[in-house]
């Protein structure tokens, strides 16, 4: 890990790595002591034969005294796990949608520590004149590792990718299993996306 220095990392040294499989975490309290400073962090990957893989490098990770930052944004953003945080993240979302079609948004939320058991839930979308429609359709973003790119606009690591139904659409219960989203996980130090969907009926009232 790295201190913030003028914008850029400072002197690198060995950061609160906790290894559990194929996930790296780290403990951003203990990296960075003072709340608004920034830090960066690099890791690399050892054989069993102890050759070392290239370094990858991200950042910056900003510490706050919140244990989560959260943000809406448009439909046409990919959110990437290290994702700069916005300085004023929007909290409204703004969309346009004609009757009988489906629109979407997307929610961020950046976390500074594990938060375990996560819930999601949406309700009706409702004006100041009481028209309503459905609740929007959460996704949770799952994750897919891309190790290699074909152009220099490519993103490689974790990138965002499938999305899994918070809601079964068939049992009407949560989504299970290692991707699903019952007692979802969300681990320090990412950012993770969730895709809302919403369907405009076609009787809707216009603005």
């Amino acid at each position: 890990a790295a201190a913030d220095q003028d914008g850029k990392p400072g002197a690198w040294k060995k950061a609160s790595a906790k290894i559990e499989g194929t996930s790296a975490t780290w403990d951003l309290a203990a990296d960075v002591p003072t709340a608004g400073a920034k830090a960066w962090y690099r890791i690399r990957a050892v054989d069993d034969k102890n050759a070392p893989s290239p370094w990858m490098e991200r950042g910056p990770v900003t510490r706050t005294d919140r244990p989560w930052t959260v943000w809406a944004t448009h439909n046409n953003t990919k959110i990437f796990p290290d994702i700069a945080i916005p300085d004023a993240p929007n909290q409204k979302a703004s969309m346009q949608a004609a009757g009988n079609e489906w629109e979407a948004f997307q929610v961020a939320v950046a976390t500074y520590q594990d938060l375990h058991n996560v819930s999601l839930a949406a309700t009706k979308l409702q004006d100041a004149a009481g028209h309503s429609i459905d609740a929007p359709t959460i996704y949770v973003e799952r994750l897919l590792p891309i190790d290699e790119t074909p152009s220099k606009w490519g993103h490689t690591g974790l990138v965002p990718d499938a999305l899994v139904p918070v809601i079964h659409p068939v049992t009407g219960k949560p989504t299970t299993g290692e991707y699903g989203a019952e007692n979802l996980l969300l681990p320090v130090g990412r950012t993770q996306g969730f895709w809302l969907e919403v369907y405009v009926p076609k009787d809707a009232r216009e603005k």
